[in-house]
Order: structure tokens, then C-alpha cells, then sequence
């Protein structure tokens, strides 16, 4: 006879606790996926560049400011990236062609996103093993009308970025924006015949 089963999921803190009733059912297959929420500002801290151009940290939704020494802005943000931290960086930096340029600390594992031009010919060395994704940053540079959207997983920790020029990037005519998440996390549990739960 088919019982249901409940769950009941629920967040204290940084910790998750999963209430479930009625072990009856054969074989059970329960996913859930947490997004720990933070004020934008407490994932990203420390941020330093080795020019004297401002970067600063913001928060990314449409009609924000996206350079620090222009007036572009966001036309449209993917739903994922919405009220993400993001870092304000110069468009004056955008010939920088330094292996190092900016530093920043992540307060715990994060997915790093670079919106980068569309326009390049050739990425910088230091973006690869991220991956190109199918959305867009919406921009209003009257030149192009988007960014296009690669990302990466980082522990919590230190990172360093290169120049929007750094080799062999060619083509690119605007700078790089810099946006992160916390990274989430898939809570997968088996529930076997009468009772057994197993943690995957």
C-alpha cells in the first residue's frame, strides 16, 4: 500500500535539518537545493587592483551602474544573478595587459562570474577552465547591447585576476565586470524500503 511521505526542510543558520515521516514507500529519490543568502557585501571583501583606478564593490541589478568611471549600465539580469555582489571595475582599465591586476577575498566557496565583451577574438590565459554560459548581462554601451557570461567555482579564499588584455586576449574593447554567489548545494536523500536513509 502507497504511504505518503513528508519532508520538511528547514535552515538554522548555516545548518539545514530534514524533518521526514512515513518510511513506507519502496524507493524514494528527494533532492533539494539551498542558496545560503548574504548581504551582498559579506561575500566579497578586500578587493585591491596594482592600478590607481577605482574598483569598487556593488550590488548587480538592472538599471545599476556597472563601470566605476562611467554612466553604462545594466539593461538586463539573468534571474540567477539578480542582486548578486558585483565588482564595479574601471573602462579605463580595459587595455590593462598585466598576469595580475585584481585581487579580491571570498568570505566562503563562491561562483565567480566574468561578464566579458563579445567582441574578442581571443580570451586572456587566465579565464581559462571557466565555462561559457548561454546568458547575457544586458549593457548599454552604445557599441554592443550585452556581456557575455563565463563562470567558475572558487573556495573560499583569495583570488587574482588578470588584465582584460592580459595574452593572448585580443578584441575586447570594454573591461570585465566581476560577479559572485555563494556556491549552493544539492541535498540528495534515498529512502529504501521500510525506513533505511541513505545520504548521498
Amino acid at each position: 500500500m502507497k504511504k505518503n511521505l513528508r519532508f520538511k526542510l528547514q535552515k538554522t543558520g548555516h545548518l539545514i535539518k530534514l524533518s521526514i515521516g512515513f518510511l513506507l514507500s519502496p524507493v524514494l529519490l528527494f533532492q533539494a537545493t539551498s542558496a545560503y543568502s548574504q548581504p551582498p557585501a559579506a561575500l566579497i571583501t578586500n578587493i585591491t587592483a596594482t592600478t590607481a583606478n577605482s574598483y569598487t564593490l556593488g550590488e548587480l541589478v538592472t538599471g545599476v551602474t556597472v563601470y566605476s568611471d562611467r554612466t553604462y549600465q545594466a539593461t538586463s539580469v539573468p534571474a540567477f544573478l539578480n542582486n548578486a555582489s558585483f565588482i564595479q571595475t574601471p573602462n579605463n582599465d580595459k587595455s590593462n595587459s598585466a598576469v595580475s591586476l585584481l585581487s579580491f577575498d571570498l568570505t566562503k566557496s563562491a561562483i565567480v562570474y566574468i561578464a566579458y565583451d563579445p567582441r574578442a577574438k581571443s580570451l586572456p590565459a587566465w579565464l581559462t577552465g571557466f565555462q561559457k554560459l548561454t546568458s547575457r548581462l544586458g549593457f548599454n554601451d552604445p557599441a554592443i547591447s550585452y556581456l557575455e557570461l563565463y563562470s567558475k567555482i572558487y573556495p573560499a579564499g583569495p583570488v587574482t585576476l588578470g588584465g582584460n588584455l592580459a595574452s593572448p586576449a585580443a578584441g575586447s574593447k570594454d573591461n570585465y565586470l566581476v560577479i559572485a554567489l555563494p556556491q549552493t548545494y544539492n541535498l540528495t536523500i534515498t529512502a529504501i524500503g521500510s525506513g533505511g536513509v541513505t545520504k548521498n
